[in-house]
């Protein structure tokens, strides 16, 4: 006589029910998600989770996450390279989180002052923070004049000029001997050079009949030039 195979009830029977174990099963198999919760690290004793760095990281109980350097709650994640809590355009070793205009920004990234915003940001093809007007692979963004500069560029001197695309004079000077003689809004006045003593009208950077030499440092007309050394003619 054959033996008959009798299945027990809970070894995969039709009518044991549903087998998954219950870690596996998600919300829509009718359990409840596992809680997620933090351990003390027995090493620095800090609240930990399983993306811990200890002296990196601190545990999060909004975000319910090891969060790192510049979190920012629901907006930020941890870079387990840089171990920092980065944006969505964070390029490693090259940019940080900024959390005052909330964007991946570089090294040089100039932050707000008072209620304007940052002064700069993030440009992909030059990997540099720039400011308004910025056009790439030609102009930088100036810290200490706080905008957009040429190669060339003299601090309080000279601006970028965007019809000649290089750096020009940014003062008014006598048309005459060039001196330097106070700010834009004197151009267009008749006034006595303290350079040459002439009455002169005050002039200002004007393409192309003027161009800034960075060899004497001044505005001048254009043809102006400077005699090769003896050296440089060998």
């Amino acid at each position: 006589m054959a033996g008959t195979l009798v299945l027990s009830a809970g070894c995969g029977s039709p009518d044991s029910g549903d087998l998954t174990p219950p870690f596996l099963k998600s919300p829509r198999d009718g359990a409840a998600p596992a809680p997620v919760v933090s351990h003390p690290c027995p090493r620095c004793h800090a609240s930990a989770g399983v993306r811990h760095e200890c002296g990196r990281t601190q545990w999060c109980e909004r975000c319910l996450r090891d969060a790192g350097a510049g979190h920012l709650c629901k907006t930020t994640e941890l870079c387990t390279k840089c171990w920092g809590d980065v944006g969505t355009r964070h390029l490693c070793g090259l940019t940080h989180f900024c959390t005052l205009c909330r964007e991946e920004v570089a090294p040089n990234h100039q932050p707000a002052r008072r209620a304007a915003g940052c002064l700069t940001r993030f440009c992909s093809q030059c990997r540099m923070d720039v400011g308004d007007g910025h056009i790439c692979d030609l102009t930088y963004f100036c810290p200490r004049c706080r905008r957009e500069v040429a190669d060339q560029h003299i601090c309080s001197q000279t601006r970028y000029c965007p019809t000649c695309s290089k750096e020009a004079a940014d003062y008014a000077f006598c048309p005459t001997c060039s001196t330097r003689l106070g700010t834009r809004d004197l151009s267009g006045q008749t006034i006595t050079c303290t350079g040459c003593g002439k009455e002169i009208t005050a002039a200002e950077h004007t393409c192309p009949f003027t161009f800034f030499c960075t060899e004497c440092r001044r505005e001048q007309r254009a043809g102006h030039h400077h005699a090769p050394s003896p050296e440089g003619a060998r």
